[in-house]
């Protein structure tokens, strides 16, 4: 059974400024590992953390609880093999598991100036 579902939409611009403006600060604060590798690894870098960005926003909007006290962005990741899987970790895992999600679906796209997400999550 559907427990939530969020979208979000990101302009690209803003998440390039962000990054020249306050670089791996940034970076290392809103992205795990994982996801810092593959997005530098990409052509357009920005491009792809925006993408996660809004899989992040689009995650917390569906779990219903916004970013409360404690939980991190980096919480939230994106893997992508077979298909875009979300893993969670700290504060966003534990309220994950205290509603009782068992299963999470996501998809991105990204576009010339914006990308966007959305996530469901199951119970």
């Amino acid at each position: 059974m559907i427990s939530g579902i969020g979208i979000d939409i990101v302009e690209i611009d803003r998440i390039r400024i962000l990054i020249k403006r306050y670089g791996d600060r940034f970076v290392e604060r809103v992205f795990a590992p994982g996801e810092i590798s593959y997005c530098r690894n990409k052509k357009d870098p920005p491009r792809s953390f925006a993408a996660r960005f809004a899989v992040k926003e689009a995650f917390v909007k569906a779990l219903g609880t916004g970013m409360v006290r404690g939980m991190k962005f980096s919480d939230v990741s994106l893997e992508i093999s077979e298909r875009p899987e979300i893993k969670l970790n700290g504060i966003a895992r534990s309220i994950a598991e205290l509603k009782g999600i068992a299963s999470m679906h996501t998809s991105i796209s990204h576009e010339k100036d914006y990308a966007i997400a959305i996530v469901i999550l199951e119970v």
